[in-house]
Order: C-alpha cells, then sequence, then structure tokens
C-alpha cells in the first residue's frame, strides 16, 4: 500500500425530517407495517400527480447554507430510470441536471473537503432476503424525502471520511433537518474509492461501496476496499469498475452489478413538475430557522457557562440531552451543579434504561426540584439519585413519593447513633482493624449504617457520630 494513496469519494444520502414524504401525502415516520404507507402518488400508478414537498425543500436549503454550497436560484427535478423490486414506478425522480445547490466545503482534520453538489430525490423501498431464499419488500420508505450530498474525492484514509460523517450527523442533528440514525437509515454513506499510483502518477479504477450504515463498518469497508485493489493490481490485473456490497457478518464485499453510466439511466426533465424556483423569501426563511450548531452551542457553554471543554463536548453529544441543561441552568442559576447531575444522572440512566432524553419523563422543573431539596438538606444525595431514576422513568409526584416513602433525611442524632451501636455490635472484625490504624475500614462502616438508615441520614454527621462513638470504644 506504500505506493498508493487512496482516494475517496462520498455520496451521502440523508433522509429529511418531514411528516410527510416528498411528492405526496403520505407519513414519511420510520417504521409501520410493512406497505401500510403508500398511495398512488409514491407508487407511481398512471395519472397520479405528485407534489414538492415545501418543508423538504427548505430544509436543503438550510443543509446548503451550512454546507457553504451555493444555492441554485432554479432547479428541476428529472426522472432516473432503472428497474428494481424497491422501486416501484421503475424510475425516481431526482435532481441531475440542474441540482439544488454548487459547491461548498467542510474542515475535517485541518483539511478542505469539497462538496460537489446536493440534489433533493425520493427515497426506495426495502428489500428483505429471507433464510429461505425469498425476497420482500416493504415500500413504506418509497418516496421518503432525501437530501444526497455528494463529494469530490478529496478525502486520503477511513479516519477522514467518519470524521466528516460525525460533523455532518451533527449538523444535520442540531439543525433539525434528519434525526441522523444510521442504524435506521436516516443517514448512509456510498463510498467511491481508487488508488493513486504516486509511482507511475496514475489514477485507478474506482468502484462504489454500498450497504454502510455505521462508522465502525465504513471504516472496515474502506480499509478492506483499498487492500483489495491493490492486490489486484499487484497480481497485474485491472480493476473492475462496479458496484460493491459490504457484508457486515463477513467483513467483506460482493460485486452487486457493474457501475452503470449516467447514460444507463436514461435522465429526462421530470414532466409532472415545474421547476423549482428558490425566492428570496425563502432563502430568509431558511437563514430564520438557522439553529445553533453544535461547535457554537460548546464555545457558548465554556465562555457563558464557565463549564471546561470536556463538560461542553459531553453536554452537546446529543440536542436532548443539551436543551435540558439550558433549561435546568437558568432555572437553578448553577451551570455547574446542573452540569454535574446531567452528567453523572441523566446520561447513566440514558444508558441503562435505554431511553433517550427526550422520551424520558424528566423536566427541569422536577431536575431543580430534587436538586434544592438536596441543597436544603431535605433529602440525602442517595435519595436525590433514587428520584432522579423514578422521574426519569416514570410520571412522579415528588412530594407524594417522598411522604409514601419515608424519604425525608434523619435528623434524629439518637436514632443513628443506634445504628452505629448495631454496626459495631455486627462488625467487631472491622471495628479492630480501624481501632489498630486502618482508616480506609471507615468507609466500610458508614456504608453500613448508612444502609440501615436507608440513604435517608446526611452522610457527614453520621461520619462524625461514628467516628465520635469509636473514640469511646
Amino acid at each position: 500500500m506504500s505506493r498508493y494513496e487512496i482516494m475517496i469519494g462520498l455520496e451521502v444520502h440523508i433522509e429529511l425530517k418531514t411528516r410527510t414524504k416528498m411528492f405526496c401525502g403520505c407519513s414519511a415516520a420510520f417504521g409501520g407495517e410493512p406497505n401500510t404507507r403508500i398511495c398512488p402518488v409514491c407508487a407511481g400508478y398512471p395519472g397520479a400527480l405528485p407534489m414538492v414537498n415545501r418543508d423538504a425543500v427548505m430544509k436543503g436549503l438550510i443543509l446548503a447554507k451550512e454546507l457553504h454550497s451555493r444555492i441554485s436560484p432554479s432547479s428541476r427535478f428529472d426522472r432516473k430510470n432503472y428497474f428494481y423490486p424497491d422501486n416501484p414506478k421503475s424510475y425516481q425522480i431526482t435532481q441531475y441536471y440542474r441540482p439544488l445547490s454548487l459547491g461548498g466545503e467542510v474542515l475535517v482534520k485541518g483539511r478542505k473537503i469539497r462538496i460537489h453538489e446536493i440534489h433533493l430525490e425520493e427515497d426506495a423501498g426495502k428489500l428483505f432476503h429471507t433464510p429461505d431464499g425469498r425476497t420482500l419488500v416493504n415500500l413504506n420508505r418509497a418516496g421518503v424525502p432525501l437530501a444526497e450530498i455528494v463529494t469530490e474525492p478529496d478525502f486520503r484514509s477511513a479516519d477522514e471520511v467518519t470524521a466528516f460523517l460525525e460533523i455532518l450527523r451533527d449538523i444535520v442533528v442540531y439543525s433539525g433537518i434528519s434525526d441522523g440514525k444510521m442504524q435506521e437509515g436516516s443517514l448512509r454513506a456510498d463510498v467511491n474509492l481508487s488508488l493513486y499510483d504516486t509511482e507511475n502518477q496514475t489514477a485507478g479504477t474506482r468502484t462504489e461501496m454500498k450497504n454502510l450504515n455505521s462508522f465502525t463498518e465504513i471504516r472496515h469497508a474502506v480499509e478492506s476496499e483499498a487492500k483489495r485493489q491493490a492486490r489486484i493490481i499487484a497480481e497485474g490485473k485491472t480493476v473492475t469498475r462496479e458496484t460493491r456490497r459490504w457484508d457486515e457478518d463477513l467483513r467483506d464485499s460482493f460485486s452487486m452489478r457493474g457501475k452503470e453510466e449516467a447514460a444507463d439511466y436514461r435522465y429526462f426533465p421530470e414532466p409532472d413538475l415545474y421547476p423549482l424556483r428558490i425566492t428570496d423569501e425563502m432563502l430568509r426563511e431558511a437563514e430564520e430557522q438557522r439553529r445553533e450548531l453544535r461547535p457554537e452551542k460548546e464555545k457558548r457553554y465554556t465562555d457563558v457557562f464557565g463549564l471546561s471543554l470536556y463538560d461542553a463536548e459531553v453536554l452537546t453529544d446529543d440536542p436532548e440531552t443539551a436543551g435540558l441543561f439550558e433549561a435546568l441552568a437558568f432555572r437553578t442559576g448553577d451551570p455547574k451543579a446542573s452540569a454535574s447531575v446531567i452528567e453523572t444522572e441523566i446520561l447513566r440512566l440514558k444508558k441503562e434504561t435505554g431511553i433517550p432524553v427526550s422520551a424520558s419523563r424528566i423536566t427541569d422543573e422536577k431536575l431543580a426540584e430534587i436538586l434544592a431539596l438536596r441543597k436544603t438538606g431535605r433529602i440525602t444525595g442517595a435519595v436525590m439519585k433514587e428520584l432522579i431514576s423514578v422521574c426519569y422513568q416514570k410520571e412522579t409526584e415528588i412530594s407524594e413519593y417522598i411522604r409514601i416513602n419515608g424519604l425525608q433525611t434523619i435528623q434524629d442524632d439518637d436514632a443513628i447513633r443506634a445504628w452505629i451501636s448495631e454496626v459495631i455490635r455486627e462488625q467487631p472484625g472491622p471495628v479492630s482493624e480501624f481501632l489498630s490504624g486502618k482508616e480506609k475500614v471507615l468507609m466500610f462502616l458508614l456504608g453500613q449504617v448508612m444502609k440501615k438508615a436507608r440513604g435517608r441520614a446526611d452522610a457527614d454527621s453520621v461520619r462524625a457520630l461514628l467516628l465520635e462513638k469509636l473514640g469511646n470504644s
């Protein structure tokens, strides 16, 4: 591989977050019973006429602005003709001759990755290959609006490809353009790869890799294909221009078909749609809809809230977590305490329960109430954790939950002393170790007392009373 330079261009398909499909009123939501979200328009029945989804166009304009791409005042839709079971019309409505925007760039690891174009189109359905050799088709996804970003072949490594896609995912998620879920196909990338022979200064034949739905698999696919092409050239053979499918289980690629040329698709202007004219009003609206992106949030969190860069990066991992943090910080007036509870408790619960922050029952109001109870000493740290956990997973009235479960902080020193005496009687070994100078044992004894108090006693008070009792032993 040392004599070759990898050259990679991407075709990134982004499912736009709209209520309905690109050219009809069918739901564009993910999932649903197979083949229940399709109509004569997205199925291409004779006489059914498409109508452009304005929301999809606006999201395409926002994307173009974020990628510094030049928006075309007038673009148009074309028919891309091909025959495949997941394409019910036997053609796809896309933009070939006059796309939505041209040019643009993204800075990746200090290098500019050029954007060739951004165009709008409709998605195809999805095929399912069963173990018994059958192929089933679900057309619910057919007609869902897509923005396709075509880059120049500027990538030189798998690291640059994944870094670009991570930046792109942050842009589309924070802009509200797409949910960016690769596992659901909302963000998919086809990799066009060839090798440049640095000794002979010749460019090799490129191949297209499809079916790449995670950063990990994209990395494996890039590395595997580069080695495959180098091996073919070393054997004196010629790399075939083709489309290949990546198999995640086998970590290998397989030829699907010869790579089509533009002429194979017989593009021609879509006869049922007028050219798409972008007005000044639409451009102003796109600018007004612009949202704060992740790098801007991170900078604001460090500059305005005084957080560390690490905390800012963690809190902006997704817009929902960032939104909860900001609302809590403004409500409590304490950004650092708010950041701490989000990072230690909310993100832990998100991981343990599998419930996204946006789908949880927690609110900034409830979190602020729990933090206030902890700050005034009415609940302990252990009870605070329990309350946050309960409120994250179900609707809970905090004061009622505390009352029913008897979770108020115990202020009765006599009750605490009684628990301490019980622990000293039950744990003679650790007590002797502590008295002989092993101070670390104190934490064990403290934990035993807190267990008897069911976490309702203040740990500092328990520690002071425990030391007092041990000192008198």
